[in-house]
């Protein structure tokens, strides 16, 4: 789908219907979260960030809509927050001199004259964020990356265009070339590596930008308030909430989100903030409120183990057990289960329909048939079978009408 589509189509069903982009909202969602934990490491406030986009796509537009709220949301205004974002695509620097421009891409047009060159743009606005979504791998060259360490202490970098071929650059590029000062957030889990052992090893998700931190935790949160719409507020509290849980020692190591091994944690965490902005907003629809909301949420997330699928084993009650005794045969009735047959242990028949179930003193056997019995018209056959109103019917043998417990 393209740029216009899919915002156009947001746009129009999301006050109708419940729905969410995750191409739009949830890419959005994470970036917001990485630049929300790195002020632990950067001292900046959002307002105080140039944020400089490498292309002008549905993922760009999505999170510098984001980013702008998120600003208002701290004090500044629209217009100014709409300043602190510049934005390249495939024709250069988006300024309103353009004669075909679209309205979303409009916003963030700059009275400027055009640029070709993102080097050049960066060193002429010095951005503290740099945002890949280009699908032009490697655009992040050495000397781009060098500029932004030379501008800023803890420079961001994010290469978001997957697959990996198609990242702006990666993690051994973006810390080698800032000298290790930069944080960084990648869309592609093969260009991200291990940031504190070295190239060999596989990342752990804590500079990956997934799909599994946002979408589960702001579905759950929805679906257990039965909330009829989602704004993009809720996509702020989600990255706040993947920001919170991002230590120091992560930021040292230059990670930005939480590990993706903890991403079960990291969705309840977010539902439950939803729950409650939705309760104190007055946007909830589930009630009585729950009291204790992760508890409440917790029950109703998906449990991906495997319970036993055999039924409950309870002990007979000892009460219930009577022995029935005939020529000095003993069966226990709590042990007896559909219909079964009592004959001598060398009579019984060897077939596949009737099974020995349990051997019996004075050279008898107990069987079950679950189907018609063999013929036998010996004395000591007895059949045994349990009615409706509880009694034993001992077909055959002494005890016929015997009462049941």
């Amino acid at each position: 789908m393209n740029v216009k589509n899919s915002i156009r189509l947001l746009s129009k069903y999301r006050d109708r219907y419940c729905v969410i982009n995750a191409d739009i909202q949830d890419i959005a969602s994470m970036v917001l979260a990485g630049i929300l934990a790195s002020r632990k490491a950067t001292g900046k406030m959002l307002g105080e960030n140039i944020f400089c986009f490498f292309g002008a796509g549905r993922s760009a537009l999505g999170t510098a809509s984001l980013l702008v709220q998120a600003m208002v949301a701290e004090g500044v205004s629209e217009e100014e927050a709409k300043t602190k974002i510049w934005m390249m695509d495939s024709q250069g620097l988006v300024t309103k001199s353009r004669l075909e421009l679209s309205e979303y891409k409009s916003l963030y047009a700059k009275d400027h004259s055009s640029v070709d060159s993102l080097e050049d743009l960066v060193h002429e606005i010095k951005p503290s964020v740099l945002i890949g979504c280009s699908n032009v791998g490697g655009a992040f060259t050495p000397s781009i990356l060098r500029a932004m360490a030379s501008f800023h202490q803890r420079p961001l970098v994010f290469a978001l265009s997957t697959p990996s071929e198609c990242a702006e650059c990666d993690a051994d590029n973006a810390l080698r070339h800032t000298n290790g000062c930069c944080l960084y957030g990648s869309g592609a889990p093969d260009v991200t590596k291990n940031l504190d052992e070295g190239d060999a090893q596989p990342s752990t998700g804590s500079t990956l930008m997934s799909h599994a931190y946002v979408s589960p935790g702001v579905t759950l949160g929805v679906l257990c308030t039965k909330m009829h719409h989602v704004a993009d507020d809720i996509f702020i509290i989600a990255a706040q909430t993947i920001a919170n849980m991002v230590t120091e020692e992560d930021l040292e190591q230059g990670r930005i989100y939480p590990p993706l091994e903890n991403s079960r944690q990291v969705s309840l965490a977010i539902a439950t903030a939803i729950s409650q902005y939705a309760y104190d907003k007055g946007r909830a629809n589930t009630y009585p409120e729950p009291e204790d909301k992760m508890a409440y949420i917790l029950d109703k997330q998906y449990d991906y183990n495997y319970h036993n699928a055999l039924p409950a084993i309870y002990s007979w009650p000892s009460h219930a057990t009577k022995a029935l005794n005939t020529s000095g045969l003993q069966v226990g009735v709590g042990s007896l289960l559909g219909l079964i047959c009592v004959r001598p242990r060398d009579e019984c028949p060897n077939s596949e329909e009737t099974k020995d179930l349990l051997s019996l003193p004075g050279g008898c056997s107990l069987s079950a048939n679950p189907g018609k019995l063999p013929p036998h018209d010996g004395p000591q056959a007895t059949s045994v079978g349990f009615l409706p109103e509880g009694r034993l019917d001992l077909c055959r043998g002494h005890l016929c009408g015997s009462e049941w417990g």
